[in-house]
């Protein structure tokens, strides 16, 4: 655990905004948020991947720029949060026949582990590990080491992301002069900061609407049981209402202030006309049509993730929903498919105690910053350094530390030779 003195720092790379937080995990669990940063991302990331490198190094650069002088420290290590289109999970078994009755040693499955880690996808790399049961005899355990058997076979979920997302984001902190510490797969870590170990016991399902992706992610018996990114955000409701002939920024305002995942009762909960710019109207059945049907595309994606993952029976704690996507009104009244499951939560804070400054407590109200939090959550490594000396200074530093010259020696006299009288 981090020392109280460390200060760590992470960031996340969302499709609508740059964020970075520096503070520190108190032994007693609690964040001490000290400063909270951000940069909208523009078209920089879209769907949580990097595509212009320099914006992004740019802004990053700025909001690390800013966090060093809140903090009074030198930023030289940054954790970064792993998210995206391309994240998702994947089955692996492995499968090993044994001498009758033979003993299931560590080194036998720290040896499947290994082969299953080796596994080679096209174009995509292995970012995490999380095993499954292992199959011995017929009969499934978590652990096997220890059994007399004939057969064991090992089932792993390997979650894969393609190569530039990882590339890109590394590309772009060295360029800022600073080192990576680590990459936190942030669903997952937005999971453990916002689930407790007895829902993730009896099974649930995190649902993160962001701006550009969605995200499921599904848990039974303490285990990572599936995880998918669906392409389809916040951003896709938006700009169905810029459409409209609305900027893009007056399209988000409506969307937040008149917009409802779903409406039971539309002649009383539909407004009759919107006032937009321009001293125009948009007619309210209409924008609640556009808001529905493009949510309603979303959910069904969702509900499609839950059935893939064979688990969607088994939710017996429900479905857990956060981000920024979750602000719209009642979303719990979308939510519900034909698929059994009942319980639909909200998660608009992190299961830890936050403790900062009063601009810091109103940017996390709502939830949009819960993945940033369990990014920080998940850090402890100090991440402060000495700042680099600019290229003069240090020019200049070191003709002060060359040794004095010594003087220079007088040329010896040469006497001209008189002639030789004799010649």
């Amino acid at each position: 655990m981090a020392q109280p003195s460390h200060l760590t720092v992470a960031i996340e790379l969302g499709s609508s905004f740059i964020r970075g937080v520096a503070g520190r995990k108190l032994p007693d669990g609690t964040l001490d948020i000290i400063a909270i940063e951000q940069e909208p991302s523009g078209e920089s990331i879209r769907k949580g991947i990097v595509y212009n490198v320099d914006k992004t190094t740019q802004s990053l650069n700025r909001i690390l720029t800013r966090l060093q002088d809140r903090t009074g420290s030198y930023i030289a290590r940054v954790y970064v949060g792993l998210g995206g289109q391309s994240l998702h999970s994947d089955h692996n078994k492995f499968a090993r026949s044994l001498e009758k009755q033979s003993l299931i040693t560590a080194e036998l499955i720290d040896e499947m582990q290994d082969h299953n880690r080796a596994y080679a996808y096209a174009d995509r790399e292995i970012l995490d590990v999380v095993p499954q049961e292992y199959t011995v005899d017929g009969k499934a355990t978590t652990e096997p080491v220890g059994y007399l058997a004939e057969n064991v076979e090992a089932h792993f979920v390997n979650v894969v992301a393609r190569r530039m997302l990882r590339e890109n984001i590394q590309r772009c902190v060295l360029a800022t002069g600073r080192e990576i510490v680590d990459f936190l797969i942030s669903p997952l870590a937005l999971a453990n900061t916002v689930l407790g170990e007895n829902d993730k016991r009896s099974g649930c399902a995190l649902v993160d609407f962001g701006a550009d992706t969605t995200t499921v992610a599904v848990f039974k018996n303490n285990i990572l049981r599936h995880l998918a990114v669906i392409p389809l955000g916040g951003s896709n409701i938006t700009r169905d209402i810029a459409a409209q002939q609305i900027e893009d920024d007056e399209a988000e305002q409506l969307k937040l202030r008149h917009g409802a995942a779903c409406v039971k009762d539309p002649e009383k909960e539909t407004v009759a006309k919107i006032a937009i710019s321009n001293d125009r109207t948009l007619d309210g059945a209409l924008f609640q049509e556009i808001v529905e049907a493009r949510m309603e595309e979303i959910v069904v994606n969702v509900h499609h993730q839950l059935k893939e993952s064979a688990y969607a029976q088994k939710l017996m704690a429900g479905v857990f929903y956060t981000g920024g996507g979750a602000r719209l009104r009642h979303i719990e009244h979308a939510l519900p498919q034909p698929d059994g499951i009942d319980k639909f939560r909200p998660c608009h804070a992190v299961n830890c105690t936050t403790r900062g400054g009063s601009a810091e407590a109103k940017l996390i109200e709502g939830g949009t910053m819960n993945t940033l939090l369990a990014l920080l959550a998940h850090t402890d490594q100090d991440c402060t350094g000495v700042a680099p000396r600019p290229v003069e200074e240090a020019k200049q530093t070191n003709l002060f530390e060359q040794t004095e010259p010594e003087p220079a020696k007088k040329p010896q006299e040469t006497v001209a030779e008189e002639p030789d009288p004799a010649t």
